[in-house]
């Protein structure tokens, strides 16, 4: 049997179904490893940047793939600054075809630069082969990614929905006359409601130090080019709550492979009292108990309404490669000054 890797030039090279096909067989097989998300992304922040594909043929026949880009002397994946989670694409068991990627992947590297590896699932082989090259990797970041997982048992996300608090909001919102909640799948119905979405998000992240990301009309273009390509897959689940005319809360998020994925919330300000965004989460939680999910993934981040409603925590990763050993061994010594200082400082806040 013959393994090889060869280079692609678009996406269009790689049918959908053959690409999913690939992502469905794959140790991280989320929303974020399919062919429309990838193209969502290309079309919006595709321009100016050199696409890497590669794909891996065992007998002509694709078994793996890797999608990256190239700017400004960085290589990294496809869905990079978007995607919650990152990997190459291949079985778990096929080391070969992961090895070959990876080794096709340090060829691409031109003098000076690095390839970057964003938030790729720390329990991923990729992590293991990637540090078997021989080469210096380093693990620049750690993100937690805490999920409730039901694994098929209803009793867990009707556990959650008993949690007090969750109760008390949903409960005043559900007392409101006009109280509606929706769950919208189809593009038609989304593509309409996105305005108020950003618009609220933008009210509820205004004059803090972290800006919404919907002021830049590039990321609102990404979230409707999302809806376009996700939505006709089934995968698109936009979530918002009124009280008659008032949007109370929204959530764009996704429904793929039994897991409802949080992915960006909002919520009207002046209700803030009332905790909406609780009582949106209730009802995503009522979702996916009536659905029959097998989990509600809260993704990379560590904020702490996360972890009060999941059972479980894993984590993801950022790996990097560079191609010179000088500017390997400088990259080092700077994060082991940065971890010092980190380590420093909370010893200082504590006291």
């Amino acid at each position: 049997m013959t393994l090889a890797v060869e280079r692609c030039r678009d996406l269009g090279e790689i049918g959908a179904a053959a690409w999913n096909s690939i992502a469905a067989r794959s140790a991280t097989r989320t929303v974020f490893q399919t062919w429309q998300w990838h193209a969502a992304w290309w079309q919006v922040f595709g321009a100016g940047c050199e696409l890497v594909l590669l794909v891996a043929r065992r007998d002509r026949e694709p078994v793996g793939l890797g999608a990256f880009f190239r700017r400004d002397g960085v290589l990294r994946f496809v869905g990079h600054g978007r995607s919650d989670y990152n990997d190459l694409l291949c079985e778990p068991g096929d080391g070969p075809a992961r090895e070959l990627l990876l080794q096709r992947l340090a060829g691409e590297l031109r003098r000076g630069e690095r390839i970057e590896l964003r938030h790729v699932p720390a329990a991923s082989p990729t992590r293991a082969a990637l540090a078997a090259l021989g080469r210096g990797v380093l693990c620049t970041d750690v993100v937690p990614c805490p999920a409730t997982v039901a694994g098929g048992d209803p009793r867990v996300f009707a556990a959650v929905l008993q949690k007090r608090s969750l109760r008390r909001h949903r409960g005043w919102f559900r007392r409101q006359p006009g109280w509606c909640v929706e769950h919208l799948r189809d593009a038609d119905a989304v593509l309409p409601a996105l305005e108020a979405f950003f618009a609220q998000h933008e009210a509820r992240w205004a004059g803090t130090r972290h800006p919404s990301l919907f002021r830049s009309e590039r990321n609102r273009e990404f979230y409707r080019a999302v809806v376009r390509e996700l939505a006709p897959a089934g995968w698109l689940c936009f979530t918002r709550t009124r009280i008659g005319a008032t949007l109370t809360a929204c959530h764009f998020g996704f429904v793929h492979d039994g897991v409802l994925t949080w992915y960006k919330p909002s919520f009207a300000t002046e209700l803030a009292h009332r905790s909406p965004g609780e009582a949106l989460l209730a009802e995503l939680f009522a979702l996916a108990a009536a659905d029959g999910l097998r989990e509600v993934d809260f993704t990379v981040g560590d904020e702490a309404f996360k972890r009060r409603f999941a059972n479980q925590e894993r984590s993801a990763v950022t790996l990097v490669l560079h191609a010179g050993r000088a500017a390997h061994l400088f990259a080092a010594a700077a994060l082991r000054v940065r971890r010092t200082l980190s380590r420093w400082l909370r010893g200082r806040r504590r006291r």
